[in-house]
């Protein structure tokens, strides 16, 4: 990815966080966007999002960031300036969670020792 869209990238990620705590601060508590990615043309923006809490949490997020997109996308098309506000896709980042499933593999192939680190 080029720098501008790494950049681009960062922008839209700073804002779209911004926008979600001042609009919908208690509702988006539990939301951390964990990475963005931007297509080459800037048509469309991929935001990935961890949500802290169980399953009936990331629910309750996806939910909530699908009701408000098309809001959030103006907000941030007023915040930043760019020729095109790329349209906003948000998808559940399963990462933390596949790492802790790892890790308890991982303890309990070593017999249940914790791994620090």
């Amino acid at each position: 990815m080029s720098n501008r869209l790494v950049r681009v990238a960062e922008l839209l990620q700073r804002e779209v966080s911004t926008q979600l705590r001042a609009r919908w601060g208690q509702q988006a508590a539990r939301i951390t966007l964990t990475d963005t990615v931007v297509a080459p043309d800037l048509a469309q923006a991929r935001i990935r999002y961890a949500v802290v809490g169980g399953p009936e949490h990331e629910a309750e997020a996806a939910k909530l960031l699908a009701s408000v997109r098309g809001e959030l996308r103006a907000l941030v098309g007023k915040a930043v300036t760019l020729k095109r506000t790329p349209e906003l896709r948000f998808v559940l980042d399963e990462s933390a969670e596949k790492g802790m499933r790892i890790r308890k593999l991982l303890d309990d192939l070593d017999g249940g020792k914790p791994h620090l680190g």
